[in-house]
């Protein structure tokens, strides 16, 4: 890790390339650790490119989409 950066983004960098899938941070952990709390306050107020978000936004569908995904398995 390079030496410019704080120990919580070193931390938070660690935790998300974990490559144990047990131990990886998830979203809400991401959201909640110390380095995203102290350095992205405010952010949600910052205006966003239209697409979904996932973890934020639910998925939309289609039921005749779906419908012909089953029968096509």
């Amino acid at each position: 890790m390079p030496k410019f950066l704080s120990s919580d983004c070193k931390d938070f960098i660690k935790k998300i390339l974990n490559t144990d899938p047990e131990g990886r941070f998830r979203i809400q952990d991401i959201r909640n650790h110390n380095y995203m709390t102290k350095n992205l306050v405010g952010v949600e107020t910052i205006p966003r490119e239209p697409g979904l978000f996932p973890g934020l936004q639910k998925m939309p569908w289609e039921q005749s989409l779906l419908s012909k995904l089953i029968e096509d398995y």
